[in-house]
């Protein structure tokens, strides 16, 4: 089983999709960390991340590829569907795995509250790049559903603005909802 997290920047995708693996005992895989490796081997990209703007699709969907090479299913992925079409190229990467796409629906000012005060050091977590990159979301988030809606993949929408605990709890409630709804 593969778990997908989507969301816009500092919806709480890396919380929750870690605490998911934690209690699935599956491997956590980072689109995020994967991109930054290829970032860190070819620095002009570098600027792209800077500026909170999207890597091209090619890369993402290198770096998918080649982790599920190695790793071919039961992981929890944190933003892996960054545009519409890279959905495609992943259903494909991934077609015999049974997958579900968890997006997290957050408000601007919660992501912006979040962005800004995580103190982790990252450079697109400075003001004028987050406002770019929740536009860039906005942007490309209505191509992202219904591309995982025409590959059969199962969305499940959760409420980003509550508590770490409580956005959990309505994650593992919905999988086992729709877990046991499909065996019955």
């Amino acid at each position: 089983m593969i778990y997908i997290f989507v969301g816009p920047p500092a919806s709480g995708k890396s919380t929750q999709a870690k605490l998911l693996a934690k209690e699935l005992g599956y491997p956590y895989v980072s689109v995020s960390s994967l991109l930054r490796e290829r970032v860190a081997r070819e620095p002009h990209l570098r600027e792209v991340m800077k500026e909170g703007d999207l890597l091209p699709s090619y890369i993402v969907e290198e770096a998918l590829d080649h982790y599920f090479t190695k790793h071919p299913d039961n992981v929890v992925i944190d933003g892996a569907f960054r545009r519409g079409k890279e959905v495609n190229t992943l259903a494909r990467i991934w077609k015999e795995a049974e997958k579900v796409a968890i997006l997290m629906v957050t408000s601007h000012d919660i992501i912006r509250h979040r962005a800004l005060g995580r103190n982790e050091g990252r450079e697109d977590d400075d003001p004028t790049v987050v406002e770019h990159r929740i536009r860039l979301y906005d942007k490309t988030v209505p191509s992202i559903i219904e591309h995982v809606e025409a590959n059969d993949i199962p969305l499940i929408r959760v409420d980003g603005n509550q508590s770490i605990e409580a956005i959990h709890k309505n994650i593992v409630g919905k999988l086992i909802h729709d877990h046991t709804t499909k065996d019955e």
